[in-house]
């Protein structure tokens, strides 16, 4: 259940969460969010 909520709380910032099996067992869970810079006018 708790990657269901930081899947549906990534996709409403405008992210993703995949997950993707790995060879020869386990899981690997990739995190995707757009960070946007910040101007400091320096």
């Amino acid at each position: 259940m708790g990657l269901t909520v930081a899947r549906h709380a990534l996709r409403s910032l405008g992210g993703d969460l995949i997950l993707e099996d790995r060879p020869g067992g386990g899981t690997v869970a990739i995190a995707k969010h757009l960070i946007n810079s910040i101007s400091t006018g320096v």
